[in-house]
């Protein structure tokens, strides 16, 4: 009878060391899902951020874009009324030199 308690009480004691070990093992396990979920909440502040980032550099891509747009349509319509000054300024001249041509001729 004494026999069958120290081998119940080796048995018991192997028992609450396999216990405590996942007991150890539990508390590691929690640490690490802490870690991980500190890390997975980091990663999608960081997305979340590149993502309202890209969003504002989107809008300003388009804004700027538009700006583009309209100095081009603007430096367009200044070469168009420069070309047209100079076509004025031509046919003047021409006229004012056929003007002397004749008066050269008369002469």
């Amino acid at each position: 009878h004494l026999l069958s308690t120290e081998v119940l009480g080796r048995e018991m004691s192997k028992v609450l060391e396999i216990m405590v070990e996942h007991q150890r093992q539990f508390e590691e396990a929690s640490v690490e899902r802490e870690v991980i979920r500190r890390s997975v909440k980091t990663l999608q502040d960081g997305f979340d951020k590149l993502s309202t980032e890209f969003v504002e550099l989107t809008s300003d891509f388009k804004d700027l874009s538009k700006e583009v747009k309209e100095n081009d349509q603007k430096h367009t319509e200044r070469v168009d009324e420069a070309n047209k000054q100079i076509k004025t300024l031509q046919d003047t001249q021409d006229a004012e030199k056929a003007r002397l041509d004749e008066t050269r001729l008369s002469l």
